[in-house]
């Protein structure tokens, strides 16, 4: 039984969870210890496995099991120093083994929100540990290879390139330290604290951050969008065209863009995509998005809208929004026991 850790919420059971790589994991537990129905659950950036309480409150009661874990970067036991350690295939190695050391069977369903979500994705490949998934649910996060295309190319989107023009700051070398601390001051000290964690500095901050330069950068999973001057956006997106101006358009990867060198490839595996149509950093309502359905092969394919919520549809200003989501997940995972 893992010991309580501050921030767990009443009904779950939290505790470190340590893997045979050496890492440990700050994670909540709900539902019992026993169930046929196991769900992982991956939280995006910049918060924590505490997104899912309500998610996890409502599985434990259908007699479900459910493990989410604060990830590499959000742990102080799985925290490295170095940026190759936040490559998505030790993300991917890590949700595995935890679901493993946590006694779930050899398969289970997958949730996954923001940068979970492209996490999942990655996972769900044949390749990697589709065949571990029973279900996938992805909530705001399109399949990375549209994405891709519409951050980069002859059919990106535009809307979805000034929208993605964060990426080009968070990328750089410590980025979370530049100007002043500026993304560690306006994201990183607002996120709070979980199971015992939090980002203290804008070193620990940084860790958080590598996801987004491992993904461009170094796994080439996700295309890198051109880089967008201030007179470009100041029309488009004021609070854009003032981080751009506050980072400059200097960036030590060609500013033009870059194509993805090693997409992520088709899912066998029954996908719910949730979209809230009021977010502004994953526009999942745009065409390009809805060709995550052409990724999806010989298996359910769902897309929903949930309308008026924005990125983080597990906390819609609207508890009726948040309840819709929940539902849909439920669902999904019930249509795939």
């Amino acid at each position: 039984m893992p010991l309580p850790l501050p921030g767990c919420d009443v009904g779950e059971r939290c505790g470190r969870l340590a893997l045979a790589s050496g890492m440990t994991f700050n994670c909540r537990f709900a539902g019992p210890e026993q169930s046929s129905t196991n769900v992982l659950l991956l939280h995006g950036f910049p918060e924590f496995s505490s997104m899912y309480s309500p998610l996890m409150a409502q599985m434990a009661r259908l007699g479900w099991r459910s493990l989410a874990c604060n990830q590499r970067g959000y742990s102080e036991g799985a925290s490295p120093a170095d940026e190759e350690a936040y490559e998505y295939a030790k993300l991917a190695s890590d949700a595995v083994a935890a679901a493993t050391v946590a006694g779930f069977p050899e398969s289970f369903h997958l949730v996954g929100h923001d940068h979970g979500g492209f996490l999942g994705w990655f996972m769900a490949q044949n390749l990697t540990h589709g065949p571990l998934l029973r279900s996938f649910t992805t909530l705001s996060s399109m399949h990375p290879v549209p994405f891709s295309q519409a951050l980069f190319g002859p059919n990106a989107d535009e809307q979805q390139v000034v929208a993605s023009q964060y990426f080009t700051m968070f990328c750089l070398p410590n980025s979370s330290s530049l100007h002043n601390e500026f993304w560690f001051r306006a994201l990183g000290q607002t996120a709070g604290s979980d199971l015992g964690f939090s980002f203290t500095n804008a070193f620990a901050f940084q860790k958080a951050m590598w996801w987004y330069a491992d993904a461009y950068l170094l796994d080439g999973m996700v295309a890198m969008p051109p880089v967008m001057s201030v007179d470009e956006l100041a029309t488009k997106d004021e609070f854009v065209a003032y981080t751009r101006s506050v980072f400059g358009e200097t960036v030590p990867w060609n500013s033009e863009g870059f194509a993805a060198t090693h997409p992520v490839g088709y899912v066998h595996v029954p996908t719910l995509f949730v979209c809230g149509t009021a977010d502004t950093s994953l526009l999942c309502t745009r065409p390009y998005a809805l060709e995550s359905a052409n990724y999806v092969v010989d298996a359910q394919y769902t897309y929903t809208q949930v309308v008026g919520c924005g990125h983080n549809l597990l906390s819609c200003e609207n508890p009726a929004l948040t309840n819709q989501t929940i539902a849909a997940i439920l669902d999904h995972i019930a249509e795939n026991k």
